[in-house]
């Protein structure tokens, strides 16, 4: 993987870069006023800053930026000065459920372009010239340079998103939002990434969560963690660049001050990751501290880990200069597809891949499916937005195949989750009997049956629950339907590995070059 891939979500201090704050203030106004007054997930980016970052000039990140855009790895175009990304998130299921991309370009933004480079189709939304992409996308042009793609591209929703964005003179986020849009937009961050969690889960649900995690043995401790995590305001991440290799920190806000330990802090908020799916193997080796109503975590974050913060948000489409449009060497007509076009398509195909089915260094006990199935979810998302221009249409149908494999992976291991809650829910507790009696002598009794001498006393049978074989069976059904969906899964990607191959050797005979 080339180092472009590290340009993802950029959180670098503003003494790193050598700005002033009056230099930097309301950097992200006019953009922030685009995006929808009801999003839960923001990330404001500042190109030209993470560009001119220590660690960009180190690795020459100008020079590949445009060759990282095309892979699909960065999340901006090259002509992308600054951008506000905002969704709003099923924080359940870990899905969006739209997200919307303000972008600032360093150009005369043209709509014919877009609708030249995507194959899209020329609208009107309201007074504002757009665009309806292939891709499942509205591009609509608010300004000279200023542009915003929506997703999906359900026309009325779109239009109402228009209709109140172009009326709209300041950001309209969420009380926790705005606080780290401020924190971006006053003092000069580069890039910054924030969710709001206020009111996800309700004490019942993080409870079992701690109950499942297996952590937690003791009930009133369990308690202590529910009355901190129901007062969770939100996360926000970032990344400084001023070393070789990504540092990311994390930030973890509640509305009531925490009063558990740092590495108590870290098992909660692992064992939240996890429930969730979006559990990054390296959390496990950071570092944990506490103050005052924050916790955070911070270390050093690998490639992969990039790959998968950056999957959580659609990658915008690319806006090309008419001049560079003319001087592309790509070809413009998909009938004439191009070995270099084929050859980086199949690449970032076979990376996100290869990234997929690696399996985690030091995470205890390895991803849990429900990583798998969120990863699985979001890789299949960027696999979708991969440019296709020039590439060869045999490896346009086989990427595609890789999404649908990739889904119904996902698929299968969310139904097997289902699968075990509804086997779990209608397992039987279990008992041991035991008879007992007291025999105080015998009596000559006599009757229609017979007569003889019979004890009399007190006789009965009483039911002991059996916690430990009712927890067995908890853990058999959970085990049984983990393992079913792990072997989905295993075979999914058993015929993708074949499809993988076998496209290889075609490609590779028709062009004559290694793919």
């Amino acid at each position: 993987m080339r180092t472009p891939a590290r340009i993802g979500l950029t959180f670098v201090a503003l003494a790193a870069i050598g700005m002033s704050p009056s230099m930097a203030r309301a950097q992200f106004e006019h953009l922030a006023s685009k995006v929808p007054a009801d999003a839960n997930a923001i990330m404001l980016l500042n190109v030209d800053k993470v560009m001119n970052s220590p660690a960009a000039l180190k690795e020459k990140w100008n020079t590949d930026h445009s060759k990282a855009y095309a892979s699909g790895i960065t999340f901006l175009p090259p002509d992308c000065e600054t951008a506000v990304m905002a969704a709003q998130y099923d924080f359940e299921m870990m899905k969006p459920l739209w997200q919307v991309a303000a972008m600032n370009l360093d150009h005369q933004a043209s709509l014919a372009v877009v609708q030249r480079l995507s194959g899209g189709t020329p609208d009107n939304i309201g007074d504002l010239g757009a665009v309806a992409l292939p891709g499942d996308a509205y591009v609509v042009q608010f300004g000279p340079q200023l542009l915003a793609a929506m997703s999906p591209a359900n026309r009325q929703l779109v239009g109402r998103w228009v209709r109140s964005a172009a009326s709209a003179t300041e950001a309209r986020f969420s009380p926790y939002l705005t606080e780290a849009y401020r924190y971006a937009n006053d003092l000069g961050t580069p890039i910054i990434l924030a969710m709001d969690l206020s009111d996800v889960a309700t004490s019942d649900a993080i409870r079992t969560m701690l109950e499942e995690s297996g952590k937690y043995p003791d009930a009133a401790t369990i308690e202590q963690r529910v009355a901190l995590l129901s007062r969770i305001r939100g996360v926000t991440l970032g990344i400084t660049l001023t070393t070789e290799e990504p540092f990311g920190k994390v930030k973890v806000d509640f509305s009531v001050p925490v009063t558990v330990t740092p590495e108590e802090a870290k098992l909660m908020l692992i064992a939240a990751l996890t429930k969730r799916g979006a559990m990054l193997d390296e959390l496990d080796d950071w570092t944990p501290g506490v103050a005052g109503s924050q916790v955070t975590l911070e270390g050093k974050l690998t490639r992969s880990g990039m790959r998968r913060i950056a999957s959580l948000f659609d990658r915008p489409p690319a806006f090309k200069k008419d001049a560079d449009l003319a001087s592309s060497q790509t070809p413009t007509d998909p009938s004439q597809p191009s070995a270099q076009a084929s050859q980086e398509y199949f690449r970032r195909v076979t990376e996100l891949l290869d990234d997929l089915r690696e399996k985690p260094k030091k995470q205890t006990g390895g991803r849990t499916l429900a990583q798998n199935s969120v990863w699985c979810n979001q890789y299949a998302k960027k696999i979708d937005k991969l440019p296709i221009l020039g590439v060869d249409p045999e490896l346009v149908a086989y990427g595609a195949y890789v999404c649908e494999g990739l889904r119904a992976a996902a698929e299968g291991i969310t139904m097997s989750s289902a699968r075990t809650t509804v086997r779990q829910v209608n397992t039987q507790p279990q008992y041991d009997y035991y008879t007992y009696g007291t025999t105080y002598g015998y009596s000559y009794r006599s009757g229609p049956a017979g007569s003889g001498y019979v004890p009399y006393g007190s006789y009965g049978t009483v039911g002991v629950p059996d916690t430990q074989a009712y927890s067995r069976e908890l853990a058999r059904a959970a085990t049984e339907e983990r393992v079913a969906g792990a072997a989905g899964a295993r075979s999914v990607f058993d015929q993708l590995d074949q499809a993988t191959s076998e496209i290889r050797r075609k490609m590779t005979v028709k062009y004559n070059v290694e793919f």
